[in-house]
């Protein structure tokens, strides 16, 4: 990465108005793996399962050097879904973590979090 490059990403970071909000899908246990527990059960796994890949992200995004360019990475819940603040380069490299499903671009994260 060049020097210019990186002193854009780091301008980028530092403005919030150059941040996007997006949805990770992250990868689920398979329904029939689940369909045995009772659903309080079901949900512990689901939220156990998001908290394991919230993880591996943060990983995976110090070890892409993206950290400066992700400004929000939220709490696990019992959804498959990490609602994240980042640069639009962090964004497109998202989609490429392991684990992740889809990269979706909402204009509200907040707004999709609470139908959720």
């Amino acid at each position: 990465m060049s020097r210019t490059s990186t002193a854009n990403d780091a301008a980028l970071a530092s403005d919030p108005a150059q941040m996007v909000n997006v949805v990770l899908e992250i990868e689920r246990p398979p329904a029939d793996e689940l369909a045995a527990y009772p659903r309080d059960e079901r949900y512990r796994r689901l939220r156990a399962n998001t908290e394991a890949h919230r993880r591996q992200l943060k990983g995976w995004i110090d070890m892409q050097r993206l950290t400066d360019q992700v400004a929000l990475l939220s709490p696990a819940t019992g959804f498959n879904l990490l609602f994240v603040k980042c640069t639009p380069n962090a964004a497109q490299a998202l989609a490429h973590a392991p684990g992740v499903v889809e990269v979706m671009y909402t204009d509200d994260a907040a707004e999709l979090q609470q139908r959720h």
